[in-house]
Protein backbone atom coordinates (compact mmCIF):
# COMPACT_ATOMS: atom_id res chain seq x y z
CA UNK A 1 0.00 0.00 0.00
CA UNK A 2 2.82 2.41 0.15
CA UNK A 3 3.97 2.09 -4.04
CA UNK A 4 3.24 5.69 -5.25
CA UNK A 5 4.01 6.99 -8.77
CA UNK A 6 2.32 7.38 -12.14
CA UNK A 7 0.33 5.08 -13.20
CA UNK A 8 1.93 3.36 -16.09
CA UNK A 9 -2.08 3.00 -17.66
CA UNK A 10 -3.64 6.15 -17.43
CA UNK A 11 -0.41 8.24 -16.42
CA UNK A 12 -2.06 9.89 -13.11
CA UNK A 13 0.43 10.50 -10.18
CA UNK A 14 -1.33 8.68 -6.57
CA UNK A 15 -1.36 5.64 -5.21
CA UNK A 16 -0.43 2.22 -7.08
CA UNK A 17 -2.12 -0.32 -5.37
CA UNK A 18 -3.11 -3.02 -8.40
CA UNK A 19 -0.92 -4.51 -10.93
CA UNK A 20 -1.43 -5.36 -14.69
CA UNK A 21 -0.44 -8.46 -16.25
CA UNK A 22 2.62 -8.26 -16.04
CA UNK A 23 2.94 -7.25 -12.01
CA UNK A 24 3.37 -3.60 -13.38
CA UNK A 25 1.98 -1.15 -10.29
CA UNK A 26 -0.88 0.49 -11.28
CA UNK A 27 -3.69 2.83 -9.46
CA UNK A 28 -6.68 1.15 -8.29
CA UNK A 29 -9.03 2.49 -10.94
CA UNK A 30 -7.29 1.22 -14.03
CA UNK A 31 -7.03 -2.60 -11.60
CA UNK A 32 -10.24 -2.16 -11.22
CA UNK A 33 -10.26 -1.87 -7.51
CA UNK A 34 -13.18 -0.62 -6.25
CA UNK A 35 -12.19 -0.06 -2.48
CA UNK A 36 -10.80 3.80 -2.35
CA UNK A 37 -7.67 4.66 -0.19
CA UNK A 38 -8.49 8.07 0.64
CA UNK A 39 -8.40 9.45 4.06
CA UNK A 40 -11.64 10.53 5.38
CA UNK A 41 -10.14 13.86 7.29
CA UNK A 42 -7.73 15.33 4.90
CA UNK A 43 -8.45 13.31 1.31
CA UNK A 44 -4.77 11.81 1.05
CA UNK A 45 -4.45 8.66 -0.74
CA UNK A 46 -2.67 5.71 0.62
CA UNK A 47 -2.03 3.42 3.89
CA UNK A 48 -5.26 4.07 5.69
CA UNK A 49 -5.46 3.22 9.46
CA UNK A 50 -8.29 2.73 12.20
CA UNK A 51 -11.41 5.23 11.32
CA UNK A 52 -10.56 5.24 7.62
CA UNK A 53 -7.59 7.77 8.50
CA UNK A 54 -4.28 8.10 6.93
CA UNK A 55 -1.11 7.86 9.18
CA UNK A 56 -0.33 11.20 9.47
CA UNK A 57 -4.27 12.03 10.47
CA UNK A 58 -3.83 9.24 13.26
CA UNK A 59 0.06 10.37 14.29
CA UNK A 60 -1.47 13.48 14.53
CA UNK A 61 -4.72 12.33 17.09
CA UNK A 62 -2.09 9.95 18.78
CA UNK A 63 0.48 12.81 19.13
CA UNK A 64 -2.68 15.11 20.50
CA UNK A 65 -3.55 12.69 23.12
CA UNK A 66 -0.42 12.13 24.25
CA UNK A 67 1.09 15.74 24.40
CA UNK A 68 -2.24 17.62 25.92
CA UNK A 69 -1.27 19.85 28.16
CA UNK A 70 -4.62 19.97 30.08
CA UNK A 71 -6.17 22.19 27.79
CA UNK A 72 -6.98 20.24 24.83
CA UNK A 73 -3.90 21.27 23.03
CA UNK A 74 -0.67 19.92 22.28
CA UNK A 75 1.78 21.72 25.16
CA UNK A 76 3.62 23.88 23.84
CA UNK A 77 7.50 22.77 24.36
CA UNK A 78 6.59 19.88 22.21
CA UNK A 79 5.46 21.75 19.57
CA UNK A 80 8.67 21.37 17.84
CA UNK A 81 8.95 17.72 18.05
CA UNK A 82 4.60 16.92 16.81
CA UNK A 83 5.67 19.40 13.79
CA UNK A 84 9.14 17.33 12.91
CA UNK A 85 7.18 14.05 12.93
CA UNK A 86 4.26 15.15 11.23
CA UNK A 87 6.67 16.43 7.87
CA UNK A 88 7.84 12.63 7.83
CA UNK A 89 6.93 11.20 4.66
CA UNK A 90 6.28 8.05 5.88
CA UNK A 91 5.85 8.30 10.25
CA UNK A 92 4.80 4.92 11.07
CA UNK A 93 8.20 3.63 9.80
CA UNK A 94 9.88 5.57 12.86
CA UNK A 95 7.55 5.47 15.34
CA UNK A 96 6.95 1.78 15.69
CA UNK A 97 8.56 -1.07 17.13
CA UNK A 98 9.75 -2.58 14.60
CA UNK A 99 12.36 0.06 14.72
CA UNK A 100 13.13 -0.61 18.33
CA UNK A 101 16.19 -2.34 19.28
CA UNK A 102 16.01 -6.09 19.88
CA UNK A 103 14.80 -6.92 23.37
CA UNK A 104 18.28 -7.86 25.42
CA UNK A 105 17.81 -11.50 27.32
CA UNK A 106 17.88 -11.61 31.05
CA UNK A 107 20.74 -13.31 32.98
CA UNK A 108 21.11 -16.74 33.30
CA UNK A 109 22.42 -16.92 36.58
CA UNK A 110 23.23 -21.48 35.65
CA UNK A 111 25.07 -20.28 32.81
CA UNK A 112 28.84 -19.81 33.15
CA UNK A 113 30.10 -16.26 32.46
CA UNK A 114 32.86 -15.78 29.98
CA UNK A 115 36.47 -15.56 31.47
CA UNK A 116 38.43 -12.60 29.79
CA UNK A 117 42.07 -13.63 29.85
CA UNK A 118 44.65 -12.34 32.21
CA UNK A 119 41.60 -10.47 33.69
CA UNK A 120 41.39 -11.27 37.78
CA UNK A 121 39.33 -13.58 38.72
CA UNK A 122 35.64 -12.72 39.42
CA UNK A 123 34.81 -11.61 43.15
CA UNK A 124 32.36 -13.96 45.31
CA UNK A 125 29.68 -12.62 47.38
CA UNK A 126 28.47 -14.16 50.09
CA UNK A 127 25.15 -13.10 51.09
CA UNK A 128 24.92 -15.26 54.65
CA UNK A 129 27.78 -15.47 56.83
CA UNK A 130 29.33 -18.86 57.71
CA UNK A 131 28.65 -20.53 61.02
CA UNK A 132 31.82 -22.54 60.86
CA UNK A 133 34.66 -19.57 62.93
CA UNK A 134 31.78 -19.68 65.85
Amino acid sequence: MRVRGRCPSCGTDRLLPGRDTDGTPICRDCAGIVRDFFCDRCGFEGLLLGGRLCEHCTLADTLAHLLDDGTGRVAPAFLPLVKTLLEMDRPSEYATPQHASPPVPRADPERPRPQIRGAPPPVRRCDRISAKND
